[in-house]
């Protein structure tokens, strides 16, 4: 897997240092409302098998454990539901907080700008507010280990396996590397300018191509 990535940061900077990103212009709107729209279809599937998820006791998890018996199990999806319904309603909600009749107009435009982050921050907190009686572990959380923590020191020492790769997987490696960077491509730039149309009014700097190179380096 990590030659592919070297191989796809590889074509990235090839991308960004010819400046490919000028077919850009050549793009319809259609055709990134169509890319758009795709994407948006991608998340909704993940999220509905997210949600369905909580129903189900995790791969490699102890299934005696008090929060995946059925009832705490049902009660882990249930509550997956309110939180991710809860969130689209009222994130949907704060978009169109300009035309409330009420606030002032500062805090309607803050809404509007910055709603969905708040009500992610919001019902994160909400999650903690279950009573203390609920197993831990319910609600499902998200693990994240620390970057140094010995869950994560594969990623840190990954280098020193790369050599042993023989050289026929190296170069095979380059197919699925040439979609994979295509696909950062398209996504990021057409996001970039669906973003910037005409009627947000934006200064458009000529950076696409610095945006590229910083996401091979990050790749």
């Amino acid at each position: 897997m990590y030659r592919v990535c070297n191989w796809t940061a590889f074509l990235l900077f090839l991308l960004a240092i010819f400046n490919a990103c000028t077919i850009l212009n050549r793009f319809t709107r259609i055709a990134g409302e169509l890319f758009g729209m795709l994407i948006a279809v991608l998340f909704i599937q993940q999220a509905a098998k997210g949600v369905i998820s909580e129903y189900k006791i995790p791969v490699a998890e102890d299934a005696t454990a008090e929060k995946y018996q059925f009832q705490w199990l049902y009660a882990n999806g249930l509550l997956g539901i309110i939180f991710s319904f809860g969130l689209l309603i009222t994130s949907l909600k704060s978009r169109r907080a300009r035309s409330w009749r009420y606030g002032t107009g500062w805090f309607r435009s803050s809404i509007a700008d910055y709603g969905v982050p708040l009500m992610v921050l919001l019902w994160s907190l909400l999650s903690f507010s279950v009573p203390s009686t609920v197993p831990s572990g319910v609600p499902r959380r998200l693990i994240s280990p620390l970057p140094w923590g010995s869950a994560s020191l594969q990623h840190w020492t990954v280098i020193k396996d790369m050599g042993k790769v023989p050289q026929g997987y190296i170069f095979a490696a380059f197919v699925p590397a040439v979609m994979i960077a295509g696909l950062y491509f398209f996504d990021h730039s057409v996001a970039s300018q669906m973003a910037q149309p005409k009627e947000f009014n934006l200064k458009k700097p000529p950076c696409y191509h610095y945006d590229i190179l910083i996401l091979g380096i990050m790749v």
